[in-house]
């Protein structure tokens, strides 16, 4: 944080006194750490890095689309187009949406009255931000404990609210899942424990119900999918031509957790079932292959 500062100092207290630009001042006790406080220095290194600005406490007349706000007596984030959360619940997929703003595939996409099915919801930023563009969502979550922040942040947007279904369940097979966790909360969940592998601690077990896609559309009595979007960590692997019947766009984050995980092959399903596709990196400065991981936007080409 203090490499984005203009200035700071550390008192004899050991509070730490950040300046981001000339108007946001931040105070940190070093010598307490709370959850809440680790909270405030990930959302406002996150948010800074991406590029996005945070104010304290007041709404500024003018603001930025990347910018946030921080009530810091609520211990609430406000998005600029006034999607709030917990800080507490605070997680860099909200930067990540809202500030370098890696859902927008275009600004003449329509989502009023659409179905968006996201697997990988997280904290809820993906269901809020479509949502607020007027799509109804069913958000997909494996990881209990993402879920219970979700549906925390759901709730503190009622108006949005009534367009999220959440779901606590994983997408890849039918039954119950077997899927890990990282203690420290640095890496994502997943069904595959290779994730972990030279990871400073072990990962943490649990079950969840889990579905495979189509057995999922079914169960949820989901008609028509206008969007897929999926950031599963490996269980986009698991789709088949057969799942994508009734969807029209997927936007898909690809990670290649082991060897029988082949992009090519989830390319060729993807273009079997009638979709033109194209490949990208969320982030610029990403150098790794697109044969271990990537972005897939994939459009259908036809009715069938």
């Amino acid at each position: 944080m203090v490499s984005y500062s203009t200035d700071y100092s550390i008192d004899d207290d050991r509070i730490l006194t950040i300046h981001i630009g000339f108007d946001g001042v931040f105070q940190i006790d070093l010598g307490h750490l709370t959850n809440q406080t680790k909270c405030l220095i990930g959302f406002l290194f996150h948010t800074i890095d991406e590029g996005g600005f945070v104010y304290r406490n007041v709404r500024p007349d003018f603001i930025g689309d990347r910018d946030f706000i921080l009530y810091e007596k609520e211990g609430i984030i406000e998005s600029a187009n006034g999607i709030k959360f917990y800080l507490k619940n605070f997680n860099p997929t909200i930067p990540e949406t809202f500030v370098s703003q890696i859902h927008k595939i275009n600004d003449d996409e329509n989502w009023i009255d659409k179905t968006i099915v996201d697997i990988g919801a997280a904290v809820g930023e993906s269901p809020l931000y479509y949502a607020a563009l007027g799509a109804k969502v069913y958000a997909f979550e494996l990881d209990e404990y993402r879920y219970k922040m979700m549906v925390e942040n759901i709730a503190l947007n009622p108006t949005l609210a009534a367009r999220i279904i959440p779901i606590h369940a994983g997408i890849g097979v039918d039954g119950v899942i077997e899927y890990y966790s990282d203690p420290l909360f640095i890496m994502d969940s997943t069904m595959f424990m290779q994730r972990f592998e030279g990871h400073v601690m072990m990962a943490e077990k649990h079950n969840v119900q889990g579905y495979k896609l189509e057995t999922a559309i079914k169960h949820f009595k989901i008609l028509e999918i206008d969007l897929l979007k999926v950031d599963c960590k490996g269980c986009e692997f698991s789709i088949t031509e057969q799942s994508l019947k009734i969807v029209q766009k997927i936007k898909l984050e690809y990670f290649k957790m082991t060897r029988d995980h082949d992009v090519k092959k989830l390319l060729d399903t993807i273009h079997k079932a009638g979709f033109k596709t194209r490949l990208y990196k969320h982030h610029p400065m990403t150098f790794k292959s697109f044969s271990t991981n990537g972005n897939i936007y994939a459009e259908k080409t036809n009715s069938s």
